[in-house]
């Protein structure tokens, strides 16, 4: 699923693919899980457990185990995917997004850049003994705001 036209539409289609997969899983169909299906479509970046916590504390009562389970239940119905940049606590964003990560070694900072040549020339290759799924690319180095820091002044 690619997030095409407006982002209603691509709520609305999110949403029924988080209701199909609730539903066939047998489980409640709250007004809590898709707010939060809601606030992780608006952010529109990688987020942790925190910030979707406090970001929905602010507008609608949830606790932290909903977000938790219901993060869980996105990620098992392949909405959301998991990584661990940096070693650091989980983060997550949308699966349908395709970018690469950029990851400052000095400073942690992480930049989503997009380059369909890379993800395709990626997508487009066959291992043996393996079927791809998806993929993640993860580029460590230095950001130009800590470059410059270590650049001797003159």
């Amino acid at each position: 699923m690619k997030q095409k036209g407006n982002k209603e539409e691509y709520k609305r289609q999110l949403t029924s693919t988080f209701a199909e997969y609730i539903k066939a899983k047998g489980l409640r169909q709250t007004n809590e899980r898709y707010a939060i299906l809601e606030k992780i479509v608006d952010l529109d970046t990688h987020f942790d457990i925190e910030t979707i916590y406090s970001a929905m504390e602010c507008e609608y009562h949830v606790s932290r185990t909903t977000v938790y389970s219901t993060i869980d239940l996105l990620c098992d119905c392949n909405i959301l995917r998991k990584h661990f940049i940096n070693g650091k606590q989980a983060t997550y964003d949308l699966t349908d997004t395709r970018h690469i990560h950029l990851i400052c070694t000095q400073c942690g900072n992480v930049k989503e850049v997009n380059d369909t040549k890379i993800n395709e020339f990626i997508l487009k290759q066959k291992f043996r003994g393996f079927t791809q799924e998806f993929s993640t690319t993860y580029v460590h180095g230095i950001c130009s705001k800590c470059k410059r820091r270590k650049l001797p002044k003159k």
